[in-house]
């Protein structure tokens, strides 16, 4: 029989006990119950492992697509007024239905990318989001040289600065 009891997994039946990272930083404190508990387990013959997270390589990831991005990309699209709409409406069902919490996130991306927009893929995402932060650091980096400001944003590449510079 398996139990859980703060944080660790115990299998009575094969005499094991896995635990989480949360388990094992407050076991690191000796005066803590998590560790009584973890030396009682090893006293009793238990074996103990930590509980390892595997993360898919292969993971598409939609990162910088927020609802804002989502919305801007629909008003630059040919059919700009029959998907604005029904999205905004989505939203706002959603925000309400959610009272305003961001749990509704993954709804509208789904309605974002499977019924609106089927063939945009991850990596045309990951193009235009890269492109928009690049024009952003491009346009700092112009204020910054027109401005004689000394200091120039961290994240302004060497190239986009001589590029700014020259025109």
């Amino acid at each position: 029989m398996n139990k859980i009891i703060k944080g660790i997994t115990l299998n009575h039946a094969e005499m094991t006990g896995t635990f989480t990272k949360a388990f094992a930083n407050k076991a690191n404190n000796t005066a803590s119950e998590e560790y009584k508990m973890l030396r009682q387990l090893r006293q009793d013959g238990y074996t103990i492992t930590s509980k390892t997270i595997t993360t898919k390589m292969n993971k598409i990831s939609y990162k910088g697509m927020t609802i804002d991005w989502m919305r801007q990309y629909i008003e630059n699209h040919d059919n700009c007024d029959k998907y604005l709409d029904r999205f905004n409406n989505y939203v706002d069902l959603q925000k309400r239905s959610n009272n305003g919490h961001a749990a509704y996130y993954g709804k509208v991306k789904k309605l974002f990318l499977t019924d609106m927009f089927p063939n945009l893929t991850a990596d045309e995402i990951r193009m235009e989001i890269e492109a928009e932060e690049a024009a952003i650091r491009l346009v700092e980096a112009r204020e910054a040289v027109k401005n004689n400001v000394v200091s120039i944003p961290d994240r302004v590449k060497k190239s986009e600065l001589d590029t700014a510079v020259n025109q």
